[in-house]
């Protein structure tokens, strides 16, 4: 009950002009730590958004770009989505998520 997202062409750099979502669902009662392995994007203009449900109406966990080390957030529901985005420009490499259900 864990995985990990790589952004467009990981290992190599992301392509310009990506929109990538991403659903991810764990079984009732149980939330989902995720932990950016990997964020070297284009700091503001190209980013991982988090919310905190099924879809972009529900409660956002943060937006996240550059290369800044992060600590784990999580869940309070069993499903989150994740949005990659990559603007017209690119000076950024890579990203992973890897994900563990709590």
């Amino acid at each position: 009950m864990n995985g990990t997202i790589y952004s467009p062409g990981h290992p190599e750099e992301y392509p310009n002009f990506q929109d990538c979502v991403w659903s991810v669902r764990v079984p009732p009662g149980n939330g989902i730590y995720i932990n950016f392995t990997v964020l070297s994007t284009e700091p503001i203009y190209d980013y991982i958004t988090v919310w905190d449900g099924p879809d972009q109406s529900s409660p956002q966990i943060g937006q996240f770009s550059g290369n800044t080390a992060l600590e784990s957030v999580y869940s309070t529901s069993n499903q989150i989505l994740i949005k990659f985005h990559s603007d017209f420009s690119g000076s950024g490499s890579s990203c992973s998520v890897t994900m563990y259900t709590s």
